[in-house]
């Protein structure tokens, strides 16, 4: 965000890896969307709030006009977070978020 001088970002930090190839439009009925999103080892902190997300790990695929969440998980702070599920073309969506590794 420094970049493109977005000052109210200024206050957050991120590292990790991000490999994105992904489109998705959407008017809330239907979902048209291809490619995918993965996220390894990252971390994000907002200084102010003193709130981090760490070791962020996400596999996301976009094809097939749905969302599908293989994996994704965190640390918020220190409680662990999970979340699975997908949204299908007809934009019904069937999220499960966990706050636990079990």
């Amino acid at each position: 965000m420094k970049t493109i001088r977005m000052k109210k970002f200024d206050e957050i930090s991120a590292s990790g890896i991000l490999d994105a190839d992904f489109n998705i439009k959407s008017d809330f009925k239907k979902v048209k969307s291809g490619g995918f999103l993965k996220i390894k080892n990252a971390e994000m902190k907002h200084k102010k709030y003193n709130v981090a997300l760490k070791s962020i790990n996400a596999d996301i695929d976009f094809s097939q006009d749905s969302i599908n969440i293989t994996k994704a998980s965190a640390f918020l702070n220190t409680q662990p977070i999970q979340i699975s599920g997908n949204i299908d073309k007809n934009a019904k969506a069937n999220i499960f978020i966990n706050d636990s590794f079990n």
